[in-house]
């Protein structure tokens, strides 16, 4: 479960900004928050966390970027260790509209739950190399350090133990973490099984299907797919996995050469190659509405609504599966708004959630950004400044009626992270004070 994650000096966001997934002093709708109490501290106070946050702002006000940045940390955690980049540089995408900034380090931190246990991880780093990094544990509710590395000096706390020499064979442009989980330091691997658990969807993210795939592979999984699949499409009554032969030549480019790629390196060169494509089961029928028999569709025929589901129905089941977290930039992308909510409410139902899993997502959907949906501490704001860097910030922290009209205010600009058109302006870009007057001016 997610706590709190912070990012500083990374794509739109200037200064540090923390998405808080705390929950807040108010008594709306307690279904949408579950408790946490640390594994080694029973008399502790619990923690109250979120069930889900909803991301809103205008285009281009930095949403995607928030969640890019979690993709980012991601990837890092994961990918950084290996060789294949080992000659590249430390990925570094600060903030580029300050001349300061474009030159300093891009800050990320996230607080997490663990097998019951708190950490608090995250590292600085430039183009160049990684400047801090740090892990602290709170497995009895007070936090201790695990190990805190300045450039090249490491300090070692009494929990992370089976480290001697890791230092060494971690190289300037890598995460100590990944290097350390890679030769199976027990705590390291914790940090990597939370950020692997982690699902993030971006617009750059591939294969967001593969989970929807696997679970076509087993029958009892398969039936739970179908009836999730008919959520968007009731016409379908089976998926399974087709397996066929398809020209190289008819897949993408990219992944056409990748596979020509490999194909050479084996020796052994074809035209075609081997696939499982899903495809989906229709009932036909006669003239009179009776079924006649059956017929195959790829889900490529399918429609982008029925393709969106598929995609991301493995990641939801996962999620509400394992209590982990699940990020994804415009949720409702090429779904129903009824759609958009069943999922939602799939995290807020302890019938369905029963692990606490959480549901973090930017989205356009203004009916959403409502009291009939959401508490105020789950709904979250992102808005460009003056200087063109992004703050992220909740309803929670203006003075809002519990029963107020929420999506109204959003709409008209009261609480920021809207788009300013200052005029309208008709199809064809003239402004309409200058049609009414009559001084449409002819393009230069």
């Amino acid at each position: 479960m997610l706590i709190e994650f912070t990012v500083e000096n990374f794509l739109s966001f200037k200064d540090s900004n923390t998405l808080n997934m705390v929950a807040g002093a108010i008594r709306e709708y307690p279904s949408h928050t579950f408790s946490h109490r640390p594994a080694r501290a029973s008399r502790s106070k619990p923690v109250t966390l979120l069930k889900s946050a909803a991301i809103y702002g205008a285009n281009a006000g930095g949403k995607s970027n928030l969640i890019k940045a979690m993709s980012f940390m991601r990837s890092m955690v994961m990918h950084s260790s290996k060789e294949s980049q080992a000659e590249e540089p430390f990925p570094h995408n600060p903030f580029l509209l300050n001349p300061r900034t474009s030159e300093e380090p891009t800050t990320m931190e996230a607080v997490f739950v663990q097998d019951g246990i708190r950490y608090r991880y995250g590292f600085s780093a430039d183009r160049e190399r990684v400047r801090l990094e740090w892990l602290f544990a709170a497995p009895r509710g007070r936090e201790a350090r695990l190990f805190i590395r300045r450039e090249d000096e490491f300090e070692f706390g009494k929990g992370m133990t089976r480290v001697s020499g890791l230092e060494e064979k971690t190289r300037e442009n890598a995460l100590f973490i990944s290097v350390a989980a890679q030769f199976n330091q027990p705590e390291a691997r914790k940090i990597l099984q939370w950020f692997s658990s982690l699902q993030v969807v971006t617009d750059d993210t591939r294969n967001i299907f593969r989970r929807s795939m696997a679970i076509l592979e087993e029958s009892l999984q398969r039936k739970r797919l179908v009836e999730f699949i008919r959520l968007a499409d009731h016409s379908i009554s089976e998926m399974e996995l087709d397996e066929a032969d398809y020209p190289l030549s008819d897949l993408p480019e990219a992944l056409s050469l990748a596979i020509s790629r490999d194909m050479e390196k084996t020796g052994k060169k074809k035209d075609t190659i081997r696939l499982k494509k899903p495809v989906a089961h229709h009932h036909s029928y006669n003239d009179e509405g009776a079924k006649v028999g059956l017929e195959k569709f790829e889900l490529a025929m399918e429609s982008k609504g029925t393709k969106r589901i598929f995609d991301l129905a493995g990641l939801i089941f996962f999620a509400l599966d394992n209590g982990s977290a699940l990020i994804i930039d415009e949720l409702e992308c090429s779904l129903h708004p009824k759609l958009t909510r069943l999922i939602i409410n799939l995290f807020h139902s302890e019938q369905t959630n029963p692990r606490n899993a959480q549901l973090i997502f930017a989205t356009h959907d203004q009916t959403l950004f409502s009291h009939k949906f959401f508490r105020r501490d789950q709904l979250w704001m992102v808005s460009k400044n003056d200087v063109g860097s992004s703050e992220l910030y909740s309803l929670s922290d203006f003075r809002v009626r519990p029963d107020s009209s929420y999506d109204k205010d959003y709409m008209q600009g009261r609480y920021g992270a809207v788009p300013v058109l200052s005029e309208p302006v008709t199809t064809f870009g003239a402004r309409e004070s200058d049609e009414q007057d009559g001084r449409t001016e002819e393009p230069t």
